[in-house]
């Protein structure tokens, strides 16, 4: 488990990421995302089944928050991925 949780942790707030990208523009780009997100679930609003869409953007939007507010979770990425990938069947 010390390993698992390991690999499931990201790096303080004032380190570099993979590949050397500062964690501003790292938090900047998941600024935007969230952005993009919430603007998806939106449009979803006039949709015929638009409750599980807008639950889904809202739930890919989340992780990207957490990152811009210093609180970063990779198992929670992880998850809502994996959710986003087996209920696209």
């Amino acid at each position: 488990t010390r390993r698992l949780s390991r690999i499931l942790a990201l790096p303080a707030t004032g380190t570099r990421h993979a590949g050397g990208m500062p964690s501003f523009l790292l938090r900047l780009v998941h600024a935007a995302m969230a952005l993009l997100f919430l603007f998806a679930a939106t449009l979803q609003f006039n949709d015929a089944d638009a409750l599980p869409w807008i639950a889904m953007y809202v739930a890919a939007a989340v992780p990207c928050v957490l990152v811009v507010i210093g609180r970063p979770r990779r198992a929670l990425a992880i998850g809502v991925g994996v959710i986003a990938v087996l209920w696209s069947g």
